[in-house]
């Protein structure tokens, strides 16, 4: 089976909103207008994601040490948006997105590693870790990409030109703060085996008790849950500063609560995530999780001026991992 079968999931293209009279009219919305969302969050989650290409795409046009040839899979329905154009990046973003994608590729690759054989990317956009993991590691796990019907049809269509691959990826097209989400994702795996969650810059988009009852729901279902999370701590008056300008583009003001490294480990606490480690960007890329390596090989892609800057807007971003059991 091709790995980019949009019915390999066996779930169809409707997915339920609380905004929306039925699941039979959004899908059919959705199937006129491929840019059709439900509310407003959602449509800023969407092009949140179109925006996260693009800097990522600008991690190879400046020579970032990332090794991604798929990228370009998604040029053609990210190009009318206008956000492909890499060189309108500024170097904070640039360096503050590889320390990013590094945290989370380390984070996956132990997992696969340490024997873990289920991950599921929560909100995954045009994501391509899937594709790089299955280079290095072919056909030792399972994959699960869950979004919106509109962006997953456009992401199934391209990865057709794909090809020698294995049905390990499966597409589950849902809001995740749905009610039938969970139970819809039990269809796909097996939620007795190991299985990590990630979630990059999800929470900010859905008010935190959707939030938490996410992970309430992951955690109470899914016996060996483990979940990576990349979101924002907005600690200080520079955090702040940086709610004020991301509730005026348009993200979830609820979705905003959290302002200290404390709050994340309470928020873990509360969702059943016992064995927890949370820590800023700024600590995850100064030792936290990337190598002194690593860093050195980032440093020197470009000079950064603003060193100072930097360093506030990565200590108002964080990376958390825990999990809801003990290891044997």
């Amino acid at each position: 089976m091709s790995a980019f079968d949009p019915n390999i999931m066996g779930i169809d293209d409707t997915f339920t909103s609380s905004n929306s009279s039925s699941s039979t009219s959004t899908s059919s919305a959705s199937s006129r207008n491929p840019n059709y969302t439900t509310n407003r969050h959602s449509t800023t989650a969407l092009t949140s994601s179109l925006d996260a290409y693009r800097s990522k795409s600008s991690l190879q046009t400046y020579n970032y040490p990332l090794h991604d040839p798929y990228l370009p899979l998604f040029r053609t329905p990210c190009s009318s948006t206008g956000l492909t154009d890499t060189r309108s990046s500024n170097p904070l973003t640039r360096r503050g997105y590889y320390v990013r994608q590094k945290c989370v590729d380390i984070t996956v690759d132990k997992f696969i590693k340490g024997g873990g054989t289920q991950i599921v990317e929560l909100g995954s956009g045009w994501s391509t870790l899937y594709l790089r993991m299955f280079e290095s590691f072919e056909d030792d796990f399972t994959w699960v990409e869950v979004d919106y019907p509109s962006l997953l049809d456009s992401k199934i269509e391209c990865l057709s030109q794909v090809k020698d691959l294995t049905g390990s990826l499966k597409f589950l097209k849902r809001d995740i703060t749905g009610d039938a989400f969970v139970d819809d994702l039990k269809k796909l795996i097996d939620p007795s085996v190991r299985t990590l969650f990630i979630l990059e810059a999800v929470g900010m988009y859905i008010p935190s008790s959707s939030f938490s009852d996410l992970l309430r729901n992951l955690t109470g279902e899914f016996k060996k849950c483990e979940v990576a999370i990349y979101d924002v701590v907005l600690q200080g008056r520079f955090g702040l500063m940086m709610k004020e300008n991301l509730v005026k583009a348009g993200v979830h003001p609820l979705g905003l609560s959290k302002t200290s490294l404390n709050a994340w480990s309470e928020f873990f606490s509360a969702s059943n995530l016992k064995k927890s480690e949370v820590m800023t960007m700024l600590q995850a890329y100064k030792g936290g999780i990337m190598s002194r390596e690593e860093r050195m090989k980032c440093d020197g892609v470009e000079f950064l001026d603003e060193v100072e800057e930097w360093e506030m807007i990565m200590n108002c971003y964080c990376f958390c991992t825990g999990r809801n059991y003990d290891c044997d």
